[in-house]
């Protein structure tokens, strides 16, 4: 899968969130999530309504082969409570599904009303990957996926891809080192093109590792 480690440099704004105690409170919150870890957070406007919305990462007590199960809130403010909008499972991995480094999960953040996910893992070869959700037509759809895949001394790839746009842009960067351990980049493959999807994904129907895109010269296979 072609994905390389991305630093994680944003802040969540968490002194502006209100608190976990009022989540719990939201009149339809299910009792199993009041007492939950939460790994993840974050406020902004997501439907352009002028009023912000709550995205809670939980970190659950069910366990599978891949570790626990995660899961993704979006809630409304109705009156004083807090309620749940829209829910998913398959937007964030499992918390044992990084590979050697485990727990792939970074952040969850809204730009421009934007919902922004971020995961990473690997080994000596390592991987990062944002997944992009916008709210229309009803749902949130992934519009934008950026990804990258490496290890020091081989190559670096990278792929963004706008999917409401079909516009895809992939780069290969190769890596010599002296014998010293320095750096030297040999060669780089670049490539634009364009690749259309019949149905976008949503954040319920999300399902990593299993969308495949073949860039048409390079013949780069990435996955996300």
């Amino acid at each position: 899968m072609n994905r390389f480690i991305l630093p994680l440099c944003c802040c969540l704004l968490s002194s502006s969130l209100p608190s976990h105690a009022q989540v719990a409170a939201a009149g339809n919150l299910s009792e199993k999530y009041k007492n939950l870890e939460i790994i993840g957070e974050a406020a902004g406007d997501l439907d352009r309504d002028g009023i912000p919305e709550k995205v809670v990462v939980y970190n659950t007590d069910r366990e599978t082969d891949e570790g626990y199960v995660r899961v993704l809130h979006i809630y409304k403010k109705k009156g004083e409570d807090w309620e749940v909008w829209q829910a998913s499972e398959n937007a964030i991995l499992k918390s044992e599904e990084g590979g050697m480094m485990r727990d792939p999960f970074g952040l969850v953040e809204i730009i421009n009303g934007v919902l922004n996910i971020y995961h990473s893992g690997g080994s000596s070869w390592k991987w990062s990957e944002i997944h992009k959700y916008r709210f229309q037509h009803g749902a949130f759809y992934l519009i934008g996926v950026t990804s990258y895949y490496g290890k020091p001394c081989e190559y670096v790839s990278s792929f963004d891809y706008n999917l409401s746009a079909g516009k895809a842009k992939y780069k290969k960067a190769y890596e010599e080192c002296r014998t010293d351990g320095e750096q030297l980049l040999s060669r780089v493959e670049e490539e634009d093109f364009t690749h259309e999807l019949a149905e976008l994904p949503t954040l319920q129907t999300i399902s990593f590792g299993t969308n495949k895109v073949v860039s048409p010269k390079l013949q780069a296979e990435v996955y996300f």
